[in-house]
C-alpha cells in the first residue's frame, strides 16, 4: 500500500539562539520549517530545499531528486504540506540539515510535527 507522510510544520528547538519567535508563544526555534511559507511551487512539485523560517538559515536540503519530498498546496486540514512518500521511486525520502544542528545530540532536541499517515507499508 502507498504510505505518505504529510508534514505541515516541523520545528526543532536546540540550544538558545537568536531567532524569530513562534506567534503566540515565547519559543525561539533553531529551525522552523513551515509549509505555509513555501512559495513558487505547485502541488506535486519536488522540493529540493525547505527554507528555514527561524531566521537562522538552517534549511533542509535534498540534492538527489529521487529522494526529494513533494509540495502539496492543500492537504492536511486544507493547508500546504510537504509530503514524504516512501513508496514513490525511492524508499529513503528525506531532507538533511547542515552546520551546528547536524551535530546536536538527539537528547538536546525537541520536535513538533503535524503529520498524517495515509496508509500502511509492508515491511521488506
Amino acid at each position: 500500500m502507498r504510505t505518505a507522510l504529510s508534514v505541515l510544520a516541523f520545528t526543532i528547538a536546540a540550544s538558545p539562539v537568536t531567532a524569530e519567535t513562534i506567534p503566540g508563544t515565547s519559543l525561539t526555534p533553531s529551525v522552523w520549517l513551515d509549509a505555509s511559507d513555501i512559495t513558487g511551487f505547485n502541488s506535486g512539485d519536488l522540493l529540493p530545499t525547505w527554507i528555514d523560517s527561524s531566521g537562522n538559515g538552517r534549511d533542509a536540503v535534498q540534492t538527489n531528486a529521487s529522494r526529494q519530498p513533494t509540495y502539496q498546496a492543500s492537504a492536511v486540514g486544507g493547508l500546504p504540506t510537504v509530503r514524504f512518500n516512501i513508496n514513490a521511486g525511492d524508499p529513503n525520502e528525506f531532507m538533511a540539515f547542515s552546520g551546528a544542528l547536524a551535530n546536536t545530540p538527539a537528547s538536546a532536541l525537541t520536535l513538533f510535527i503535524v503529520a498524517s499517515d495515509t496508509g500502511q507499508r509492508t515491511p521488506n
